[in-house]
């Protein structure tokens, strides 16, 4: 996932992820405000231009387990960062899966009309999401997905793919006196991050899950973590057997 770099190749890089960004700002100008441009611009100007590595403990783990994380805080991708995730947010709300918090699941499920001795519900969770999509068919996907969907009319599909791109092929970050590159996966730590992987997934989704409608009351999903609840007809039957080991393998033995 991460290479190392010397620091004579991370200052060039890091150089070059400038130059870049620049180079974004002047081609993408179209799809881009006065301010938004002007903002861009000013991002650039900072003392450290590197991102850093740092691990966040999972405490309710057993036994404790580490998130890692490289901030963007205050680097030259933060803008762009930021950008990217004001132009995705508006586009992944509008995904049927998508809750926000736990109090919208919860306001969510109440709305619901169901036998609580009718339903089963599932739950799942994605193993290294972030650092396990693959970002060639990432991008692939999803400028297709911005450039043909209805749920994205008058996005910046160009801009938001070009900007995409940008950022997840140049993760270059500090970790003590060592620096690294990360060359697969999410770039973790960029604020677009979550609604990157969120639209991702949710693109896969709205393919799969309409193949189960007949038997799903509902499919809530927050980034990478699922809440279902399932509706068989009959819960001993070969079909309802046939129909949850389809939708379980659609869901869990994706490449997404």
């Amino acid at each position: 996932t991460y290479v190392q770099l010397s620091p004579e190749d991370a200052g060039r890089r890091i150089n070059k992820t400038s130059d870049l960004i620049e180079s974004f700002i002047l081609d993408k100008a179209d799809a881009l405000s006065l301010a938004n441009q002007t903002y861009l611009s000013r991002s650039l100007k900072v003392k450290d231009k590197f991102a850093h590595f740092y691990i966040m403990a999972k405490v309710h783990k057993s036994p404790w387990a580490v998130q890692p994380i490289v901030s963007v805080s205050g680097s030259i991708t933060h803008g762009l960062g930021c950008w990217l995730d004001q132009q995705l947010k508006p586009i992944v709300k509008q995904l049927p899966s998508y809750i926000e918090s736990s109090f919208a699941l919860k306001k969510r499920l109440s709305r619901l009309d169901f036998e609580p001795s009718k339903i089963s519900l599932f739950t799942c969770d994605a193993v290294s999401m972030y650092t396990n999509i693959d970002t060639d068919h990432a991008l692939t996907v999803i400028s297709e997905f911005l450039r043909t969907s209805p749920l994205c009319a008058g996005a910046a599909h160009a801009a938001i793919i070009h900007g995409l791109e940008l950022l997840m092929r140049n993760n270059i970050f500090q970790f003590g006196d060592t620096f690294w590159h990360q060359t697969e996966g999410t770039a973790m730590g960029t604020p677009p991050y979550p609604p990157y992987a969120t639209l991702y997934f949710g693109i896969y989704e709205l393919e799969i899950l309409p193949k189960f409608k007949q038997s799903l009351l509902d499919y809530s999903c927050y980034i990478d973590d699922v809440l279902g609840a399932w509706t068989p007809t009959a819960k001993t039957s070969l079909l309802f057997n046939r129909r949850w080991t389809a939708l379980a393998n659609s869901v869990g033995s994706s490449r997404r």
